[in-house]
């Protein structure tokens, strides 16, 4: 039976964070592959917040867009499939995936706590197309095929066994590859340049959203019913609510910004001081920053 998309997570990163809270491994004194795995937990849980705080903003445009639309007697131009949960689907199994790969590195460093098994590598693979499917719909375009290609071949990789006896070098250095091509998957799905990703698909709906505001208050301006004051409230209340998407940018650049330094931080640990090469610092320093993110409550 296919394992359901809300367990996915529990069953691949529940280990990582309890390594985290039983080793200390947000603390220098920790390993490097202790501190690379915390930093891959944290990165799990702060996207599955941070993306469901653009869902939130993402459900507001919708709902002012079927206001307006209901008020100028226009139909609203959204596909009515949330752009911010389809990519979360498909992202969760690439992340879920790492997490399992970053438990499995730390487990080498010595015993980790008792945790349960991992999702089983059909059951990330059936999500991952799943969440693909949704992304498609809601975006109204694929995910480039080499990307998606890759990120499932690296989805499969990662949560697959290692050979018996496998050292941790000879488990970073195979999988390397793969972390490299989940985290471009990620940072595909999210999309860094305009018109790409969930962000295409959060400028497309800012676009529309504005467009339905112009014919609203072009409405507004040759209704004789509505005195001065009226209309001027009116101004202010949608130039208002036309911040959200700057801030939403953001967010998905935070979170591009420490996944494109994923593969070099991982490649790192091959090194004996992991920390000697900036980019593992770094990607630490990024997903902390990403916590305190989630962490600080959205503004109103």
């Amino acid at each position: 039976m296919p394992m359901p998309r809300r367990h996915l997570r529990a069953f691949a990163l529940l280990p990582a964070l309890l390594l985290a809270a039983c080793a200390g491994m947000s603390q220098p004194s920790g390993s490097d592959a202790g501190r690379f795995a915390a930093a891959l937990a944290t990165l799990d849980t702060t996207t599955e917040t941070l993306l469901g705080r653009i869902g939130q903003m993402e459900a507001r445009h919708d709902m002012e867009l079927a206001a307006i639309g209901y008020a100028t007697g226009r139909r609203g131009t959204r596909s009515g499939v949330p752009a911010t949960a389809a990519t979360a689907h498909a992202m969760d199994p690439a992340l879920a995936a790492l997490a399992l790969h970053g438990r499995r590195l730390a487990a080498l460093d010595g015993p980790l706590p008792p945790a349960p098994p991992p999702p089983a590598t059909a059951d990330l693979l059936r999500e991952a197309d799943a969440g693909l499917r949704e992304f498609r719909t809601a975006t109204g375009r694929p995910l480039p095929d080499p990307a998606r290609r890759q990120g499932l071949a690296a989805i499969r990789a990662l949560a697959a066994s290692p050979d018996a006896g496998s050292t941790a070098n000879a488990m970073i250095t195979s999988r390397q590859a793969a972390v490299t091509d989940a985290a471009a998957y990620l940072r595909a799905l999210l999309g860094e340049a305009p018109g790409r990703g969930l962000r295409g698909a959060l400028e497309a709906g800012a676009q529309a959203e504005l467009r339905a505001e112009e014919a609203l208050l072009g409405a507004a301006r040759t209704d004789r019913s509505m005195s001065v004051m009226e209309r001027y409230a009116l101004f202010h209340r949608v130039a208002g609510g036309q911040s959200d998407l700057a801030a939403e940018l953001r967010t998905l650049a935070a979170l591009n910004d420490a996944i494109r330094l994923l593969p070099e931080a991982h490649a790192a640990l091959a090194r004996d001081d992991a920390d000697s090469v900036p980019e593992f610092g770094a990607f630490l320093a990024a997903t902390a920053a990403l916590h305190t993110m989630a962490e600080t409550p959205a503004p109103r």
